[in-house]
């Protein structure tokens, strides 16, 4: 899975090196194109901000990928908004 260089920056960012990396191979397992990359990478790091453990969001995320999304609040139209809203603009 490929991220953006936005989304790729906001992990940089918001998390160390060493788990940005490991949010990073637990998307590697995930099918998508970029734009849904950056979706699937930011309801992670959302989640994870809000206090859930990164194997309960790959959990989630494997197990249904549209819960993960709601529970990140990017289970609408809107979500590229929320993503920047939350991270600052550009993805």
């Amino acid at each position: 899975m490929v991220l953006s260089d936005w989304m790729s920056g906001v992990l940089a960012r918001e998390f160390s090196p060493k788990f940005a990396a490991k949010i990073t191979t637990a998307l590697a397992d995930m099918d998508a194109d970029r734009q849904e990359a950056d979706r699937f990478a930011g309801a992670m790091a959302i989640l994870l901000q809000d206090g859930d453990s990164l194997d309960t969001v790959v959990k989630l995320a494997k197990a249904d990928w549209r819960d993960l999304f709601m529970a990140a609040g990017l289970g609408h139209a809107d979500w590229a908004t929320v993503l920047a809203d939350r991270f600052g603009p550009g993805g």
